[in-house]
């Protein structure tokens, strides 16, 4: 948008601006003159200007052109609601359940298309889930997560502000307890995208921070 000296055939947002008056009116002009790209913009874009005699109609300079480079900033993904996906039934008094792997649960449901920008940024991809919260009970069974040949306990104290990083190729799990059955206590998660570096089984995490611009989904 541009303030100042007469403007013929211009509205914000217009992709061509014409402005009349005197040198110093147009220069107060263009000094006010601002660049708002719009919604999830970056790469670069460009501005040309050029001096005219009013009277002749007639170009008195050349084509002066300015570019503008507009910074990317990541968009947290989205989860497609992650928190209903449901893993295969376990049967009763299983001592070894093969489990899933983070991506296959919820590879579908992360979406990060928003950071997808012709010309500029790219989607970032699944990098993992923070569990904020554990709802199985003792009674029910273990919720587990896998790291290199061993399974590890998933605690109950998991929380939003002691959330426990599993990276997506991570086997996740639910070991029954001995004759139990029927529907186990579920996990509450918040999907991850890859333009953060944890590592895998990373715990005790505050996530005071998720949505917006972070990497932490906001549901």
């Amino acid at each position: 948008s541009v303030s100042g000296a007469l403007k013929e055939g211009y509205s914000n947002h217009s992709a061509t601006i014409r402005l009349f008056g005197t040198e110093a009116e147009i220069n107060n002009a263009l000094a006010s003159l601002t660049y708002s790209p719009s919604a999830n913009f970056n790469g670069n874009d460009t501005l040309s200007l050029q001096s005219y005699n009013s009277s002749t109609n007639t170009p008195i300079t050349g084509v002066n052109t300015l570019n503008i480079s507009v910074i990317a900033v990541n968009d947290a993904p989205g989860s497609g609601g992650a928190a209903v996906v449901a893993m295969a039934a376990v049967s009763a008094n299983q001592v070894d359940p093969a489990g899933s792997s983070i991506a296959t649960l919820f590879g579908s449901r992360f979406n990060d298309s928003t950071d997808a920008v012709s010309g500029g940024s790219s989607a970032n991809s699944l990098a993992g889930i923070f569990i904020t919260a554990n709802a199985a009970s003792n009674s029910q069974g273990t919720w587990q997560w896998k790291s290199d040949l061993s399974w590890n306990n998933i605690p109950a104290t998991v929380s939003s502000t002691n959330a426990l990083f599993l990276s997506s190729n991570t086997s996740l799990r639910f070991l029954p307890a001995n004759g139990s059955s029927g529907s186990a206590g579920s996990l509450s998660l918040r999907l991850v995208d890859s333009s953060t570096l944890l590592s895998n089984g990373t715990a005790g995490v505050n996530l005071s921070v998720v949505g917006g611009t972070s990497a932490i989904s906001s549901d």
